[in-house]
């Protein structure tokens, strides 16, 4: 193998794939990167065996090959490196990087012990913008559960149909759930995907412009993503899927609330902040609707600190209502609002409240309340 690319689409080829790479004791090889040369491209792979990336870029290939070398000597090398350019030449002992002034020898190992790291098979996908795919994963994969009983409930669901896309996450105190448009009509499908895999699914691709092409099968997923820019890099994240049925999270959406406000976001958001400073061992804020007074009254209390009041202005209509919550909950329903302002609704003061943005964020989270 010898080959010749840009450094620092090599550095941040080695960078993306370094996300996968695992500290297996039993099996080593898993700490290390793939490096495969064909035709005008330098592909890198790296997986634990759960989840696996592939990154490709453009090179000069003088010859074809692939060889295993270890990720991390390899890209704290190339990060350190001053040229624009890198080349790599490769046989089945060791591995020469050159650049300008600098070259050294790395051992390598046999690309036939490496783990295959699948390519897309069915030719049915499904293409989203990358950043909004990403956003809409972001606003919801901090709520999935880490319960090993329930490992259904540990992942993100993902659900396909019609002309949107529902992406939902819960741990059974809290819910979230964003729905993205689709330009056509799709079957009827849908996967859990590891927590995990979710979040490097948002690392990669969050800040990328492009498109993503998703492919699924009964135990795995592949995002394949394609830059706007033909001579850019291709990046595919794998993973294997979970196993079981989602909770039918929909049935516990209230159909009608007795009590709404529209409040400022940011107001509630530092309201909820300074209450939380006083919050018990149960993280508990007391939130009071009071249509009368137009406001919302916020009650914390810690008796080895001491407790907080406050009054937040906002527009609330229907009954008053009283309910405690947990305060980290509460302000990550808030934060993952983009708009201005929000809505929080209940129908009972002991069931469960939601965050109602605009119709147009697609967006939806559900709290339970703290039962004392």
């Amino acid at each position: 193998m010898k080959v010749s690319v840009r450094k620092e689409n090599l550095k941040e080829g080695l960078f993306v794939v370094e996300r996968a790479i695992s500290k297996s004791l039993t099996l080593p090889i898993l700490g290390n990167v793939l490096l495969f040369v064909e035709k005008n491209f330098l592909e890198l792979a790296a997986t634990d065996l759960e989840i696996g990336v592939r990154y490709r870029i453009l090179a000069k290939t003088d010859e074809e090959g692939q060889v295993v070398a270890p990720a991390k000597a390899l890209s704290q090398f190339v990060a350190l490196l001053p040229a624009a350019s890198v080349a790599l030449d490769a046989n089945e002992k060791s591995m020469e990087v050159s650049s300008g002034e600098y070259a050294t020898k790395i051992k390598v190992l046999s690309p036939d012990e490496f783990p295959l790291i699948p390519l897309p098979k069915d030719e049915k996908y499904i293409e989203l913008e990358a950043k909004t795919f990403c956003l809409g994963v972001n606003q919801v994969v901090g709520m999935a559960g880490t319960s090993q009983s329930r490992p259904e409930i540990s992942g993100v669901f993902f659900s396909f149909g019609e002309n949107q896309v529902r992406i939902a996450a819960t741990d059974s105190f809290r819910l979230g759930e964003k729905v993205l448009r689709l330009e056509a009509p799709q079957e009827e499908r849908s996967f859990i995907l590891p927590q995990r895999a979710a979040r490097e699914l948002v690392s990669i691709f969050g800040e990328r412009e492009g498109q993503i092409k998703t492919y699924f099968s009964p135990t795995q997923v592949i995002f394949d993503y394609i830059a706007n820019d033909p001579s850019q890099s291709r990046i595919q994240l794998v993973s294997r899927l979970i196993e079981g049925e989602y909770p039918r999270y929909r049935d516990i959406v209230p159909s009608r609330y007795k009590t709404r406000a529209v409040v400022d976001k940011n107001e509630f958001i530092n309201r909820i902040k300074i209450a939380g400073i006083f919050s018990g061992k149960t993280s508990e804020v007391r939130l009071e609707f009071q249509p009368e007074k137009k406001g919302i009254a916020i009650f914390s209390q810690n008796t080895d600190i001491g407790e907080q009041h406050s009054f937040l202005s906002a527009e609330v209509t229907g009954e008053p209502m009283e309910a405690a919550f947990n305060w980290k909950f509460l302000l990550e329903g808030a934060l993952g609002v983009e708009a201005n302002s929000l809505e929080m609704a209940m129908s009972a003061e002991d069931g469960p409240a939601a965050f109602l943005p605009p119709a147009e964020e697609g967006y939806m989270y559900i709290i339970m309340p703290i039962r004392m």
